[in-house]
C-alpha cells in the first residue's frame, strides 16, 4: 500500500442490497451479537467470583471469553452500524487496522484451544501431577504465548499488505474488511503474499490440531480405561463440549483460510464468516458451561423456584391467610428440582429473555433512524 493516497477509503458491498433481508440480517446479527456479549460476559463475572470456579479451566475460559468478545466486537457492530446508517465507506486506516485485530485474535484463539486441550489431558490423565503442574504462573504464560505467538505468525503478512498498491475498484466484497476479498483489489502483485498466508495458516492449523487431536486422542484411551461407569460418562460428556467448539472453530477457519487462491473463495467466505463470527461466539458460552459441572453448580444456587406456596404446609390454608403479617417471606417452589430440567428452563429463559430485548430495542432504533417510519403508527410499538 506505498500508494495508498490513490485509496483513502474502501466501500464494503455486505451480505445484500435487498431492504427486507437487510432487517432480517440485522435482527439475525444484533440477537446472536448480545447473546454472544451476554454469555461471554456470564462466564467472565462467574469465573472472577466464584471460588469454586478458581481453577486453570476456568481461567482459560475466562481468557477464551475475552477474546471472543474483542473478536466480534472487532466486525459486527461496524456491520450493524452500516445497515442502519446505510454508510457503508470505511477508511484505509479503519480497514488495515480491522484487519490485523481479527488475525492477531483468530490465530491466538487456536493457540489457547490447544492450551486447553492441554490442560484438559493433564486434569484426566495425569491428575496426580495436574494441581502441581498447572499452576496459575503456567497458565498466565500459556495464555501469553498464544497471544505472542499469534502476534508473530501473522505480522509479517500484514506488514507486507502494507505495502501493497490500491489504484482501481474500492469496493469490498464483504461485510468486514478481510484478506481475501481485499488482495483482489490490489494493482500490484500479491502471489508472493498469497502464498505466505496460506503457508503461515497451514502452519498454524496443523501445530494447533495435531496438539488438540493428540490430548483428545490420549484422553479418550484414559477414559475407555476407567472401571466407573458414571465416571466415563461424566468425562465423556465435558470432553464432547470442548469437541463441538473445536471442530466449528477449526471447519470454519479451514474453509476460510486454506484455499491458495483468493478467487475461489470469497464468494464461499462470506457465508462461512457469518457462522464464524455470530453462530461460534454464541454457542461458545453455553457448550462449555452447560457441560460443567463445577458451572452447573454455581449458577443454580437454591434453584429458579416460581410458584407460591399460600398456606402453611401442616396448617389450614384459611388460619394462615389470616395471620399472614407473622409471615416475611416466601419461598418460590419452580418449575422442578430435577437439576438437568433446570439447566434447560435456565437456557430457555435465557435466551427468551435476550430475543426479547434485542427485538424491541431493534424496533426502537429502526423507528428512530428510519425517517420513513416517523408516523403515528410506530410511534409505540414495543
Amino acid at each position: 500500500m506505498r500508494n495508498h493516497a490513490q485509496v483513502i477509503e474502501f466501500i464494503l458491498l455486505g451480505l445484500t442490497d435487498d431492504k427486507d433481508f437487510q432487517a432480517m440480517i440485522l435482527l439475525y446479527m444484533s440477537v446472536t451479537y448480545v447473546m454472544s456479549i451476554t454469555g461471554n460476559l456470564t462466564i467472565i463475572t462467574l469465573t472472577l467470583l466464584d471460588s469454586c470456579l478458581h481453577t486453570p479451566m476456568s481461567f482459560f475460559l475466562r481468557c477464551f471469553s475475552i477474546l471472543e468478545i474483542c473478536f466480534t466486537s472487532a466486525s459486527i457492530p461496524r456491520f450493524l452500524a452500516t445497515i442502519v446508517t446505510g454508510d457503508r465507506t470505511i477508511s484505509y486506516n479503519c480497514c488495515a487496522t480491522q484487519i490485523f485485530f481479527l488475525i492477531l485474535l483468530g490465530v491466538t484463539e487456536f493457540f489457547l484451544l490447544a492450551s486447553m486441550s492441554s490442560d484438559c489431558y493433564g486434569a484426566i490423565c495425569r491428575p496426580l501431577y495436574y494441581t502441581t503442574a498447572m499452576s496459575k504462573k503456567v497458565c498466565t504464560l500459556l495464555v501469553l504465548c498464544s497471544c505472542l505467538t499469534g502476534l508473530l505468525a501473522r505480522f509479517t503478512p500484514v506488514i507486507l499488505g502494507l505495502k501493497l498498491d490500491f489504484c482501481g475498484s474500492a469496493a469490498i466484497d464483504h461485510f468486514f474488511c478481510d484478506v481475501s476479498p481485499l488482495l483482489l483489489l490490489s494493482c500490484s502483485d500479491t502471489g508472493f503474499l498469497e502464498l505466505k498466508a496460506f503457508i503461515l495458516a497451514l502452519g498454524t492449523l496443523l501445530v494447533t490440531l495435531a496438539l488438540v487431536a493428540v490430548s483428545y486422542i490420549a484422553i479418550v484411551g484414559t477414559i475407555l480405561k476407567l472401571s466407573s461407569t458414571q465416571q466415563k460418562r461424566k468425562d465423556f460428556s465435558t470432553c464432547s463440549s470442548y469437541t463441538v467448539v473445536v471442530s466449528i472453530t477449526f471447519g470454519s477457519s479451514i474453509f476460510m483460510y486454506m484455499k491458495p487462491f483468493e478467487k475461489d473463495r470469497v464468494d464461499m467466505n462470506k457465508g462461512v464468516a457469518v457462522l464464524y463470527t455470530t453462530v461460534v461466539p454464541m454457542m461458545n458460552p453455553f457448550t462449555y458451561t452447560l457441560r460443567n459441572q463445577q458451572v452447573k453448580a454455581s449458577h443454580q444456587g437454591p434453584g429458579i423456584d416460581e410458584y407460591v406456596t399460600w398456606c402453611d404446609p401442616g396448617g389450614n390454608p384459611e388460619s394462615a391467610m389470616r395471620n399472614q403479617t407473622s409471615v416475611t417471606e416466601f419461598i418460590l417452589l419452580g418449575l422442578t428440582d430435577n437439576p438437568d430440567w433446570k439447566n434447560d428452563i435456565f437456557l430457555f429463559l435465557l435466551l427468551s429473555y435476550l430475543l426479547s430485548i434485542t427485538e424491541n430495542l431493534t424496533i426502537l432504533t429502526l423507528i428512530l433512524l428510519g425517517s420513513n417510519l416517523h408516523t403515528p403508527m410506530w410511534r409505540n410499538p414495543s
